[in-house]
């Protein structure tokens, strides 16, 4: 008797240790896996980020102001008749003289030499001149330059020529170089460029503003 209960608590046991295997087979592993070594593919929230894509300029038109202008301008020398000779002309041409054109920065833009016509031209570069307006009553879209010009030739007086125009209004720069005289100083003639009258008024429209209004800042 005592043997047939060992055989059935045997039986029982392996038949509970059987249905234990089995129950564990089918629960699921819980087991959180290690992702320390995973890439991090969550995409970040950027709601909040500024927006730093530059805007497609490719179609604005360019309103920059230039900062140079560059035209021809004509230079004519002339040296006056030797006296008592006859004539209507003021002077005769005057070959060979030296024109260097002097920029606002004191560098020298251009050397020149007048032809036996005692004329010379060149396109010449200089800075836009900031007192004179791009746009007046007068005119639209005319920047302008300023530049020095001095003239030089042996047996003549130096001359200094200010307020030398560059721009569209550019009129031939006409002037005259006088004969060194024994015994006189000799020294440098000074004169004005030959400047456009509507350059003119536009610049004196300007300041005249200026001047009703107060505002000298």
């Amino acid at each position: 008797m005592k043997a047939r209960i060992l055989v059935f608590v045997g039986i029982v046991i392996i038949l509970a240790g059987c249905a234990r295997v089995q129950n564990t087979g089918i629960i699921a592993n819980t087991t959180k896996p290690d992702t320390s070594s995973m890439p991090n593919t969550t995409k970040p929230d950027t709601s909040s980020m500024p927006n730093t894509t530059k805007p497609d300029t490719s179609s604005i038109a360019n309103t920059t102001k230039p900062d140079t202008v560059t035209d021809n301008v004509v230079f004519s020398v002339s040296t006056p008749l030797p006296s008592g000779q006859p004539g209507e002309t003021p002077g005769v041409p005057l070959p060979g003289v030296t024109i260097l054109v002097i920029g606002e920065d004191g560098k020298v833009i251009s050397k020149l030499i007048t032809n036996d016509q005692g004329e010379v031209q060149k396109d010449i570069t200089a800075p836009v001149d900031p007192k004179y307006p791009e746009t007046s009553s007068y005119y639209t879209s005319m920047p302008r330059g300023t530049v020095t010009v001095i003239a030089f030739k042996d047996g003549y007086r130096p001359v200094v020529l200010y307020e030398v125009p560059v721009s569209k209004a550019s009129a031939a720069q006409s002037f005259v170089m006088m004969p060194n005289v024994d015994g006189d100083r000799n020294e440098p003639d000074v004169q004005v460029g030959n400047n456009h009258h509507m350059e003119v008024l536009g610049l004196v429209d300007k300041y005249q503003a200026i001047l009703d209004s107060g505002k000298f800042n």
